[in-house]
């Protein structure tokens, strides 16, 4: 499949409908450094870096994209450390906590307080809002939750 074939096929309308609201919702708080967690072809990144953010990256691997070159911080949510996504003023996590174990996905929110020392943001699209509700350390209403 090639590169462009490989974007139509991942980047469907309802999914870019669902990253469009999540960048809506993040221009409503005063975040400069944003941390994009499971970046996957790109998309959001480069979106994230036209917007005037200072982006960088977390995956469990390499980017797969080229563009735009943001730096990258290679991590497993299932284990991930405070450090890791300190320095940040939001974090946002573009359709990937729903493909982890409940506790696993509580385990990173978790972490992703801590290490933001109170000052991390993060929009959940409405699927993982409904998925995320039947915590009590997610999302709140809205799709946004400030610490």
């Amino acid at each position: 499949m090639s590169d462009k074939e490989a974007w139509r096929a991942y980047y469907s309308e309802k999914r870019v409908g669902h990253q469009w609201t999540q960048l809506d919702l993040l221009s409503t708080l005063p975040a400069q450094r944003v941390l994009e967690v499971g970046p996957h072809l790109g998309f959001v990144t480069a979106l994230l870096d036209n917007m005037g953010y200072e982006v960088s990256t977390l995956d469990m691997r390499e980017p797969a994209f080229e563009r735009p070159r943001v730096p990258h911080r290679i991590a497993d949510l299932r284990t991930l450390e405070a450090e890791t996504v300190a320095g940040v003023d939001a974090i946002l996590c573009c359709e990937c906590l729903e493909h982890l174990p409940w506790e696993d996905a509580s385990a990173a929110l978790r972490t992703f307080h801590e290490g933001a020392r109170g000052t991390s943001s993060y929009p959940c699209p409405t699927r993982a809002f409904r998925w995320a509700s039947r915590s009590t350390s997610t999302c709140s209403r809205g799709g946004v939750r400030s610490f």
